[in-house]
């Protein structure tokens, strides 16, 4: 946007490279010719990575599958997960089967804004996502107490040490940061976060 010569603003398209993105789940289809929204207090996300893999969390289990995308067309091979049974909250398993299901069934994606919408061959909705932060660490001091994200799905990093504080940012997984505290109980380190709300990011 010019005003005369003077230049007041740039816009720069989206990217449509799925390539080392990071995504939490809103929607998905439950195979029952019905889209359906998340149990409250259950999070899913997806990493897709720079080797043709995605991972992330499908509730209770971590899981990891390959996939190949272009041109708007997208395969996902089958997830496999690890082994963990979740009680609580009533549904998270069928949900987890449910999304890993749905995942599967994608053949074309699209891309608009922050939002990630994958269909069907038959152009039914498979699975929407809303695109994570992508939180840059400053490099940590040698002499500084640091901590190193060791996880192929990468790390949500959120406003306050419990599930029940949003998620404000996403570390990638070998990314390093300056560790400045702990929560009480011991389970949420704090990390330094520029960007985050009075500096400080919270991980577990």
């Amino acid at each position: 946007m010019q005003n005369g010569d003077e230049t007041l603003a740039t816009f720069v398209a989206n990217s449509t490279d799925l390539t080392d993105t990071a995504w939490e789940v809103v929607n998905y289809n439950n195979g029952r010719e019905a889209v359906v929204g998340l149990i409250e207090g259950t999070e899913i996300s997806a990493y897709f990575g720079t080797e043709g893999d995605v991972s992330g969390n499908a509730g209770c289990n971590q899981y990891f599958a390959s996939f190949t995308a272009s041109s708007g067309s997208i395969s996902i091979g089958m997830p496999g997960s690890t082994m963990r049974f979740c009680e609580q909250p009533a549904g998270i398993m069928e949900q987890e089967s449910e999304y890993l299901a749905a995942l599967q069934t994608a053949a074309t994606y699209s891309i608009a804004g922050n939002m990630l919408q994958m269909r069907t061959a038959e152009d039914a909705l498979a699975v929407i996502m809303v695109r994570k932060v992508v939180v840059d660490l400053p490099e940590p001091e040698p002499t500084v107490p640091q901590g190193r994200v060791n996880s192929p799905q990468g790390l949500n990093i959120r406003s306050g040490p419990g599930v029940n504080f949003p998620v404000i940012g996403f570390a990638r997984d070998g990314d390093e940061g300056e560790i400045v505290g702990r929560s009480a109980d011991n389970r949420w380190w704090a990390a330094a976060v520029p960007t985050a709300p009075g500096g400080i990011g919270w991980a577990s």
